[in-house]
């Protein structure tokens, strides 16, 4: 999974990459080299109470921008051979569940810190080799992505007559062309070429996990958010696809006499910390209700309470 690492006492300041091999702590701009792959190491113990664990899990700290770059237990980075010192643990902090702290595991007393930040990205950190628990060494794990919510009305029909009415609803799921000026598309890929596995598939699914239940979405709108990232993504990133990326998606339902329905469309606007550039990620995860008066096809629902029965899913036919 890809995430920037970013301290919570500090909180501009980021781990970062400056060339292969060699890595240092910044609080300046954003770049590729402050994405950092949490991989396994199921080879080596993880941490508790300073000591080796081998319940825990551990994983390195592998650059995005420098595939061989790894963080080690000195505090600096090598691009030499997987290791244990390469190897590290991310303990809870028991008072807020959102920071961890960072510990080595071949010296499980050794955690990571930050100690200073200046005005020219160039903060400065280091490891921690004792016990000692102070503020700058908490960190936060962040998304590179920016996702904000809202639900649209897709489409709307009327039933005008006096029986129950079957009607089809269209809307269209996926990533929008902008999606191309994003880190998630390898602008290299061309048609016919092998498309190997997006390296943000992970952060992607996991980033939308942790949103479902912030926006406290039942289970059944939850997998369909998941697995509509997952098939997005997966369209974007093979170029076979050209500017298909969006695919049409018809819905069903019935209609009493005399009503106005809407289709209900959940969609997000967005970015990532790197690009900065927009796109919209429209989803599978729907719901059909009858039309509020200032409804409008193209336009976002305004109604809270609306808004939290469809992510519930109480809300729709």
């Amino acid at each position: 999974m890809l995430v920037v690492i970013i301290n919570s006492f500090y909180d501009n300041t980021r781990l970062s990459a400056y060339k292969d091999g060699s890595c240092s702590f910044f609080d300046a701009y954003t770049f590729t080299d402050q994405l950092w792959n949490l991989s396994y190491t199921p080879k080596w113990p993880g941490v508790t109470n300073e000591k080796n664990d081998r319940g825990r899990k551990t994983y390195q700290l592998q650059n995005y921008r420098f595939p061989d770059t790894h963080w080690n237990s000195w505090g600096k980075c090598d691009n030499g051979d997987l290791a244990q010192d390469n190897s590290w643990d991310f303990l809870v902090n028991k008072n807020n569940p959102a920071e961890f702290q960072i510990f080595n595991s071949q010296y499980p007393t050794y955690r990571f810190g930050a100690w200073e930040e200046k005005d020219n990205g160039d903060a400065t950190g280091g490891v921690y080799k004792k016990d000692h628990d102070y503020p700058d060494q908490f960190w936060n794990l962040k998304t590179p992505f920016i996702a904000k919510p809202k639900w649209i009305v897709a489409d709307d029909e009327w039933n005008n007559g006096d029986a129950a009415l079957d009607m089809k609803f269209m809307m269209q799921d996926g990533f929008t062309k902008d999606v191309v000026n994003s880190i998630l598309i390898d602008e290299d890929m061309l048609p016919g070429m092998m498309v190997p596995p997006n390296e943000f598939m992970m952060t992607m699914t996991q980033t939308f996990t942790e949103l479902s239940k912030m926006l406290r979405m039942n289970m059944n709108n939850t997998n369909t958010l998941v697995a509509s990232v997952e098939n997005s993504l997966k369209r974007a990133n093979d170029p076979s696809y050209m500017d298909q990326y969006l695919r049409n998606h018809p819905v069903y339902c019935t209609a009493d006499p005399g009503k106005h329905m809407c289709l209900y469309q959940l969609q997000f606007d967005m970015e990532d910390i790197i690009m900065v550039q927009p796109w919209t990620f429209q989803t599978s995860v729907y719901g059909i209700n009858e039309c509020q008066p200032d409804d409008k096809k193209g336009m976002p629902l305004n109604k809270p309470s609306i808004e939290a029965a469809l992510y519930s899913g109480e809300c729709g036919y």
